[in-house]
Formats: structure tokens, C-alpha cells, sequence
């Protein structure tokens, strides 16, 4: 897995575009849904007896969603199986009941990733679901992060080196607090406004691990998702309303939620002011003095 940081003139973008980066403790208000649902299958890999192992995966399968519920997380083991559930952010537990049921009768062997695979993982909107023939994350694992985008025309306009930055810097914040987390999770909103003041960008960032990692596979797995996050094109920028993205991985999670507003004339003029206090005070004084000047050269002419 790569493991190298964001630059730190990335870090001086942050600062200085960002408005506010402030903690959230709990779920946002508003959820914007990801419908789709990514499903990578790994061939087996030892002599497993295949039958055995079948009949293991889909009695975790069948147990995952209960044994998950009550904290959103759960890793069962039987035989040479193992299966983990995470449902992202602070589910309720129906709602993560319900989401885990719906992966794993997709995942199952039958369905999904057919019995000759003993590595398989399942990416919803609300929940991570996986099995292995063992507990260990192997190298293509760590190294798969796809990237997934909804809502309005999501592949247009594709953010530009500094915006993906700027996001990318947040995630990146989030990875060491998530990591040493009891929940393994963490969110913050960074909010910017646009270069002529008329728009308010909120950003709302979530970066989640499965509990069964160690706090350093989890910082390493996000600081790895960051960087993936900033890498060119993939629609993902803080002036497009109504887009939800995420990068996805099979020991974390980094979720983007974008929501923008217009502001109105007399607060754009209020946070001019405010951020350029100087300048706006001479350009007032040049203003009176050509105000004076045109009254002063009326009454000369009188």
C-alpha cells in the first residue's frame, strides 16, 4: 500500500480556503444516499475443501446481521471461515440490520461470488460486508480502493487539482482520531465559500475502519484512501449540490457528502468586509473622496 502523505503546500491550501473545519459528534441531518453497490471476489487460494467451506460462509452470512445490529460491527468465525460486517457511520440498528440482511443474501455463495471463491467483499450504500478462509487482509485487499460518486450528472465537471486537495487534507485530518477511536470512526464539515463570496460549500467527511484493526492498519488505510481521493477526475468537488462519494476499502471507509447554498447579497458584502477589513476600509475611503471631489467641483463651477 502506498503509504506517503499529502504535500504540505496542500496543507497551506486548506488553511487558507477553508472557512471552518469543526468536529461532529453525531450522524448529519441530512444523509445523501451512494445507490451503488461495488462486489470484488477472490479466487481460492489453499485446499480448503470446498464444500466444508461453502456451508461455513453461509451460516456466517445468516448470523452477521444480528451479531452486527447492536453496534453497527461484528467478525464471526466458523471452521476455516470468517465473515465481518460494519455498517458505516451511526446506523441504527434496524437500519444496519436491514442493510447487512440485503449484502449478504447478495453476497451469498450461490448468488454472488460463486463457491469457488474464498475472498469476497460487498460495498452498499450503508454497510461493508466480507468473507475469507482467514482473518488477515492480503496484499490485493489493501491495495483495492475503488472510488464511487452519485447525484446530479456525476461525471461532468470534474474538480480541480487544489479542490480535490483541499478535501483530500480533510480526510487525511480525520485518519489519526478514527484510528484511536472506540468506534473506529470519525466526521468533521469543512466548509468553504466560493472566490466571489455568492456560494456557501458544506462538505461533511466520514472516515470509518473496521474494529478488528489494529489503530495503525487503520491510519494507514485512510491516509491511503485520502490520497486516492485527491487523484484527478472523478467528479468529486465542494461547489457540486446533492453529490455523495466514497472511497472504499475492505478495512476502511471514506464517505464525502456535498451540499451548497446560495448566500444573499447583504451577507456576501458582510463577509467581504470581514475577511479583507483593510482593504474594503480604503476602497470606502477612495470612494468618499471621489463623492467629495464630484460635490466640491459642482459648487466651483457655481
Amino acid at each position: 500500500m502506498a503509504t506517503s502523505s499529502l504535500s504540505c503546500s496542500s496543507s497551506l491550501v486548506l488553511i487558507l480556503l477553508l472557512v471552518a473545519v469543526t468536529p461532529v459528534p453525531g450522524a448529519s441531518e441530512r444523509r445523501l444516499p451512494i445507490t451503488t453497490t461495488v462486489t470484488k471476489c477472490y479466487p481460492a487460494t489453499n485446499a480448503t475443501n470446498s464444500t466444508a467451506f461453502s456451508a461455513d460462509v453461509l451460516s456466517l452470512l445468516a448470523a452477521l446481521p444480528a451479531a452486527a445490529e447492536p453496534t453497527g460491527f461484528a467478525t464471526l468465525r466458523s471452521g476455516h471461515a470468517f465473515a465481518r460486517g460494519l455498517c458505516f457511520d451511526y446506523a441504527a440498528p434496524s437500519v444496519c440490520h436491514r442493510c447487512l440482511s440485503l449484502a449478504a443474501k447478495n453476497l451469498n455463495l450461490t448468488s454472488g461470488c460463486g463457491a469457488n471463491s474464498h475472498r469476497a467483499g460487498i460495498w452498499s450504500d450503508g454497510c461493508f460486508l466480507s468473507y475469507a478462509d482467514n482473518n488477515a487482509t492480503t496484499a490485493s485487499e489493501d491495495a483495492l480502493r475503488p472510488r464511487v460518486i452519485s447525484g446530479a450528472d456525476p461525471q461532468g465537471g470534474s474538480a480541480s487539482y487544489s479542490e480535490l486537495q483541499r478535501l483530500a487534507s480533510v480526510a487525511q485530518f480525520l485518519a489519526a482520531p478514527a484510528a484511536v477511536n472506540d468506534s473506529m470512526l470519525a466526521t468533521v464539515n469543512a466548509t468553504a465559500v466560493s472566490w466571489d463570496y455568492a456560494a456557501r460549500s458544506t462538505t461533511r467527511v466520514l472516515a470509518q475502519c473496521a474494529r478488528d484493526r489494529t489503530a495503525a492498519e487503520c491510519d494507514r488505510c485512510l491516509e491511503y484512501s485520502a490520497l486516492v481521493a485527491a487523484s484527478c477526475c472523478w467528479g468529486l468537488d465542494p461547489w457540486r449540490d446533492g453529490v455523495a462519494a466514497a472511497v472504499l476499502g475492505f478495512n476502511c471507509y471514506l464517505r464525502f457528502e456535498v451540499s451548497t447554498e446560495r448566500v444573499p447579497l447583504r451577507q456576501r458584502i458582510g463577509m467581504v468586509v470581514n475577511h479583507y477589513p483593510f482593504t474594503t476600509t480604503v476602497l470606502f475611503a477612495l470612494v468618499v473622496l471621489l463623492v467629495m471631489g464630484g460635490f466640491g467641483h459642482t459648487d466651483s463651477d457655481d
